[in-house]
């Protein structure tokens, strides 16, 4: 009995720090959407504007996204399936079109993309050096721009967010993260 009570502790205290973890990043990604909206990522849409999130991962960037701006066509791509699908799972109601694909290669027409973003997604552009360890891989870099490039309307805009200890984001992420 006493193991069973204690499993039951256990799972309600886990369930508490994900409810928890979930408004952190609920607040951060609401964080990242004000700055968007400051730098004027947002001015000058229109209905059904398409907005793609490069690496959607588990979404919640664009959620929030599709929460402020209801106006848009939302898309998000990333290399992983599981990601996707895990996404697809947890945000039923939003009309989210969601694409299995590789920012080298971008599944989409010239001058197609109003808007375009990504949060933290450069950072996985490494290779592995048996005696340096990971090393930034810059000519991917390079090259995702040129496809970012490629896709994006001549109007269109592009972010990257990158928190880092020097972007002007990093008080909030020692904040949040504490």
């Amino acid at each position: 009995m006493w193991q069973l009570y204690r499993l039951e502790l256990i799972l309600y205290k886990k369930k508490e720090r994900s409810r928890a973890k979930n408004s952190e990043i609920t607040e951060k990604h609401l964080i990242y959407y004000e700055a968007l909206k400051n730098l004027g990522f947002f001015d000058n849409l229109t209905p059904n504007s398409i907005i793609l999130q490069l690496g959607v991962g588990h979404g919640q960037s664009l959620r929030t996204i599709i929460e402020k701006q209801t106006h848009i066509q939302p898309i998000g791509l990333d290399i992983s399936f599981e990601a996707l699908s895990f996404l697809k799972k947890n945000s039923s109601g939003n009309n989210v079109e969601l694409i299995c694909g590789d920012v080298l290669s971008l599944p989409f027409s010239n001058e197609s993309i109003d808007r375009m973003f990504e949060v933290g997604l450069v950072e996985h552009f490494y290779e592995e050096d048996p005696f340096l360890g990971r090393i930034v891989d810059r000519e991917k870099i390079v090259d995702s721009l040129k496809e970012a490039k490629r896709v994006l309307k001549k109007d269109g805009r592009i972010a990257f967010i990158q928190p880092s200890k020097h972007s002007t984001l990093y008080p909030y992420h020692k904040k949040l993260m504490n």
